[in-house]
């Protein structure tokens, strides 16, 4: 009976149209289309792409276009008139009942957050020119560092290589999540990840996120419902998604790619109304929900998992 089941939903989805034999799926999205029809007359050496690595390309220039903005607003908003400050001064009620110096600990500059990632990301030995301008130059010179005006770090970008291919697992300090400013994070490693700290959870205002060569289990962000572009690739994820995942409800764009994730697809996705491109190909999923001809989405990969779909 299951059987007959997953074949009458797959010959729903057929009857939407399959993309490849990789049991892709694509819906007519005419929004997405003209967005695609302008990145190929903008820059022709697309006109041949695959869609997936233009829809992916399409969204690493938003994501470099919405740092530009937030850049550029705090420019703006340097310039307006701030009402007057109250006498400089501390007091116990200013720091919570902390001792003053206690207090001034707790808060650590985004300065010394990226000095305690860069050691123990074991910087020095990054390939590329990665570490380029790190611990020496100002923080807004440091390779894949973008500051506002005020100095806050509201975009990070690693590209961490290592000559000797080792394989040990660096984890990203705790500190991480008192960047909360941060509207883009993408660390990209040859599976030199370990497990996200659960701190990362705290960045309010993250928007892209990007994640390759994370090991451990799912990263806990799925109260961080202002992300819009969220990627993960070649990873050993332990587990699969939690059905949570559907409270991302501004993602446009979700590829979760060769991470091992197992279990069923979360029934949850089809919440995220505003999602156009998303695939989950390379993973052990055993299971679709049964509402997946209700995903509005324009583009779906289930490539390489273990559905048993005949």
């Amino acid at each position: 009976m299951k059987r007959v089941y997953f074949l009458v939903v797959i010959i729903a989805i057929g009857v939407l149209g399959i993309r490849y034999s990789s049991f892709a799926q694509k819906l007519k999205h005419e929004d997405l289309n003209k967005k695609m029809d302008s990145l190929k007359k903008a820059n022709p050496k697309y006109t041949n792409v695959d869609e997936s690595l233009l829809i992916r390309k399409y969204y690493a220039d938003k994501r470099n276009k919405r740092i530009e903005a937030v850049k550029k607003q705090s420019f703006k908003e340097q310039k307006v008139p701030k009402p007057p400050q109250k006498k400089q001064g501390y007091s116990v009620s200013d720091t919570g009942g902390k001792n003053i110096f206690t207090a001034a600990l707790d808060a650590q500059s985004d300065y010394e957050v990226l000095v305690e990632l860069y050691n123990a990301l074991d910087g020095p030995n990054w390939m590329y020119g990665q570490n380029e301008n790190w611990l020496t130059g100002p923080i807004n010179t440091w390779k894949g560092v973008t500051v506002d005006a005020n100095n806050n770090v509201i975009a990070l970008d690693l590209n961490i290589f290592f000559e000797d291919n080792r394989s040990a697992k660096y984890l990203l300090p705790t500190s991480i999540g008192t960047l909360g400013n941060l509207t883009s994070l993408s660390v990209i490693t040859e599976q030199n990840l370990g497990q996200i700290p659960s701190t990362i959870s705290s960045l309010s205002k993250l928007e892209y996120l990007t994640l390759k060569g994370v090991s451990g289990t799912f990263p806990d962000i799925f109260n961080l419902t202002n992300l819009v572009s969220l990627e993960m690739e070649s990873g050993q994820i332990e587990g699969g998604l939690s059905e949570e995942i559907g409270n991302l409800v501004n993602l446009e764009f979700l590829r979760l790619y060769n991470l091992q994730l197992d279990g069923g697809v979360p029934s949850t996705l089809v919440n995220l109304t505003k999602l156009e491109y998303f695939t989950l190909s390379f993973n052990n999923f055993d299971s679709l929900p049964s509402n997946i001809c209700s995903f509005p989405f324009y583009y779906i990969g289930f490539c390489s998992n273990n559905l048993d779909l005949i």
